[in-house]
């Protein structure tokens, strides 16, 4: 049975850039903690599956860090 996908566009990114959920996760809360965020970002692989499969939005500083991470690996 394949998975519901509402979020192809992130899902299409990270397969682009040869990530996995647990690896987005840990460099969003690794960019975070250099950015010196207070509280910092603490997404985990669940919730970055939930991002994609479900379409649930992270808070928009995640949704930065997420771009950032992202746009590295171009």
């Amino acid at each position: 049975m394949t998975e519901d996908v509402k979020n192809p566009q992130l899902k299409a990114l990270m397969e682009e850039a040869g990530m996995s959920n647990k690896g987005l996760a840990a460099r969003i809360r690794q960019l975070s903690a250099q950015h010196g965020d207070d509280p910092p970002a603490r997404p985990d692989h669940n919730r970055v599956r939930r991002w994609i499969r479900d379409g649930e939005v992270p808070r928009e500083r995640t949704q930065r860090l997420a771009a950032e991470v992202l746009s590295a690996h171009d």
